[in-house]
């Protein structure tokens, strides 16, 4: 099993936090679920704004299949067994600086939606491979930008997984700081070499 290497005292929540892909079919709780919500909306907001809407369907519902059909066959593969599809969607703006601002603060809430899930011991897994015309269509969210899905579940066995997906089923590594950190201005030294 390969571990995250921290060069500075981070909580063990964070530094734990991870998507694995094996899920399980066992249900999660009301409270559980409502308990990531309840988190998100604790994340930080501009002028009091909270721009995401969540949007999430339980497997066996009719949401739940529309949701899932609109995933690619990759995600389809490991993410069938899912208790909870969730979809999440931010606020358009009246200008392209207050959607990016949205898209911002949505991704601080999915954040601490996703750490909570951590704390729980849930699989909260972001999906970006989806088709997203299909997601307008489904939830018809014309005044909202269609973000990120996430499948959420209890904690399954790799070994459900096909082959290939096992080989990659541990926390992924991050850059170092001194590649994201930089003291008063931003040095592209080495970027350029790529």
């Amino acid at each position: 099993m390969k571990t995250r290497k921290n060069e500075y005292p981070v909580d063990h929540h964070i530094i734990n936090r991870w998507s694995p892909r094996a899920i399980s079919s066992d249900p999660i709780s009301d409270e559980q679920l409502m308990s990531l919500f309840q988190a998100a909306q604790q994340a930080q907001g501009l002028a009091q704004r909270n721009p995401w809407r969540f949007v999430y369907a339980k497997k066996g519902s009719v949401e739940w299949q529309q949701f899932f059909d609109i995933l690619d066959p990759f995600n389809k593969m490991w993410a069938e067994p899912a208790h909870i599809l969730l979809l999440v969607l931010s606020e358009r703006g009246s200008s392209e600086q207050e959607e990016l601002n949205n898209s911002l603060l949505t991704g601080a809430a999915c954040q601490f939606l996703a750490l909570q899930g951590s704390c729980l011991g849930l699989v909260v897994h972001a999906i970006e491979g989806f088709d997203y015309e299909q997601t307008y269509q489904i939830l018809d969210a014309k005044n909202y930008t269609v973000e990120v899905m996430f499948a959420l579940g209890q904690p399954g066995n790799k070994e459900q997984l096909p082959d290939f997906m096992q080989l990659r089923e541990y926390p992924s590594g991050r850059k170092a700081l001194n590649e994201l950190v930089f003291k008063g201005e931003y040095n592209k030294k080495g970027e350029e070499d790529e």
